[in-house]
């Protein structure tokens, strides 16, 4: 799996589910100690909310969603 770098910090991401209601939840977990870093997602038991998609948690992670769309866009350039 990728690695990537937050906040000076070798993670990759690790897509799990909810225990109560199956949703997907998208954890943070450290390299290469596995230790689980943050929940980039968060729970509401909302009815968009699926196994595909989820709500970012900017309030217990600040920039989370920021970070994300730039290491998402730079990940799908060509080249």
């Amino acid at each position: 799996m990728k690695t990537l770098k937050f906040n000076d910090t070798e993670v990759k991401l690790s897509f799990e589910s909810y225990r109560n209601n199956g949703t997907l939840a998208v954890e943070m977990i450290t390299v290469p100690d596995e230790d689980l870093y943050a929940v980039i997602t968060v729970n509401l038991c909302c009815p968009l909310q699926t196994d595909r998609l989820a709500f970012v948690d900017e309030n217990n992670l600040p920039g989370i969603g920021a970070w994300l769309k730039r290491t998402t866009c730079r990940a799908s350039e060509p080249g």
